[in-house]
């Protein structure tokens, strides 16, 4: 039973939300906590439900265990360089939320990672300095609200353990848990599916005929990464 005094916008104080949060509306009460890790931690864990408690860590979903009904959020993100470990950072993240094979929602923007981009990663993305100083968003405000947009959610990506290596560490250098969802790797699913010279999103996407009008931006690949997903997912076994 809701407050007196609250409203589906405005909650009494103390109340655990369990609608969905925009993440844009997330970012701007973020900001206030900057300053306090203990305070972010506080804001992820009442805005996601409780925390780690609403992730469940399970195995990788094979395509037998694949259902419409359910969300998918599929991602994908640029880098500064190869290596989360080596202390490069995302300098673009996107992604789609699909239910029952349509696209629902959508998360898709530059960061600025604080730190200056490989000329290689350039040459791949086009992402320069210039522009993160310019349009980049915090990773403070940037990766806690991926968060909440992924909340209840199997994640995809084409060789998933690269995006989640860096979404994870910097959740980690955040002091906020990090993502145990389900997931599903594109990657993966191919080589269980077809038989082709290479495994690459790209050249996967010319197999199936799928539009790539500017591969390695991040949004532009998570849409031919929703398209090869259900394109593998149709094929007989």
């Amino acid at each position: 039973m809701r407050s007196p005094s609250s409203t589906p916008n405005n909650p009494a104080p103390g109340t655990l939300i369990k609608t969905p949060v925009r993440p844009n509306e997330f970012a701007l009460r973020l900001r206030a906590f900057t300053n306090s890790v203990a305070s972010r931690r506080r804001l992820v864990h009442r805005y996601s439900g409780g925390g780690t408690r609403q992730f469940h860590l399970n195995p990788l979903i094979s395509s037998y265990m694949f259902q419409d009904n359910i969300d998918y959020v599929i991602f994908d993100v640029e880098t500064t360089g190869m290596k989360a470990e080596e202390g490069h950072a995302i300098v673009e993240l996107a992604a789609q939320r699909v239910h029952d094979r349509q696209v629902v929602d959508v998360f898709d923007t530059i960061v600025n990672p604080g730190k200056k981009i490989d000329k290689e990663a350039e040459a791949v993305h086009g992402i320069s300095n210039e522009l993160v100083k310019k349009d980049g968003k915090a990773l403070i405000e940037v990766i806690p609200a991926f968060v909440l947009f992924a909340n209840g959610a199997t994640l995809v990506a084409h060789n998933i353990g690269f995006d989640l290596s860096f979404i994870n560490k910097h959740l980690k250098d955040l002091k906020l848990p990090t993502l145990t969802n389900p997931i599903v790797d594109t990657l993966q699913l191919a080589r269980e599916k077809v038989v082709v010279g290479s495994y690459s999103l790209a050249y996967l996407a010319r197999h199936f005929n799928i539009p790539q009008p500017k591969a390695h931006r991040a949004l532009v690949d998570v849409d031919v990464t929703r398209q090869l997903l259900f394109k593998l997912l149709d094929l007989k076994k």
